[in-house]
């Protein structure tokens, strides 16, 4: 629970930091939301990884499509 809390704080704080993009915003969502539908399901172990994974997949997405 700690090592959660720990990683939680530290994508936050790197969020915050970060200039307001539609790439940045959007990788946001899409960690948030990832994140929330792990935990939903149940696969709460994995779901700062797969919230992490799929945000930097939609930046990716969103800042190549530019």
């Amino acid at each position: 629970a700690l090592a959660a809390f720990a990683m939680t704080s530290i994508f936050i704080c790197l969020l915050f930091i970060q200039k307001r993009s539609r790439g940045n915003v959007a990788a946001a969502l899409a960690a948030a939301a990832g994140v929330v539908l792990c935990n939903a399901t149940g696969f709460s172990g994995p779901a700062i990884l797969v919230g992490a994974l799929l945000g930097i997949a939609v930046a990716v997405l969103v800042e190549g499509s530019r």
